[in-house]
């Protein structure tokens, strides 16, 4: 099993903050944590991440086999189009994810600005 770095933690914990008057955004850190999926699960090609919170009424086969066209991830469309995807079922490639400068670039960016950002799915 994979453990977290102490700067990983440290930035996981900045929005688990209980005091009111912090002015921090008490969004679990484990919302962010989907994006660090490909920098700690390494040898395999590709997972399917769920929400601690999703009933898997059937096979998952369908989706593990999806096409994604070269794209690096596809998430399930939210309950209503105009509220975009949901994020808590997603198929990852990891091996493009790792392979992509542009998923490092966001991985040291959020590290120093996701306080900045409302990601609550």
């Amino acid at each position: 099993m994979m453990q977290l770095n102490d700067s990983d933690m440290e930035f996981m914990q900045q929005f688990t903050s209980n005091d009111p008057n912090s002015g921090v955004r008490t969004w679990s850190g484990i919302v962010f944590a989907r994006l660090w999926i490909p920098f700690y699960v390494k040898g395999i090609d590709k997972c399917i991440y769920l929400d601690s919170d999703t009933l898997v009424r059937k096979s998952l086969s369908e989706l593990w086999h999806f096409d994604l066209k070269g794209k690096t991830l596809g998430m399930a469309m939210g309950s209503v189009f105009e509220y975009g995807f949901n994020s808590g079922v997603m198929l990852m490639d990891l091996s493009k994810m790792n392979n992509d400068s542009n998923w490092k670039k966001l991985h040291r960016f959020m590290s120093k600005n996701a306080i900045k950002f409302m990601l609550p799915d």
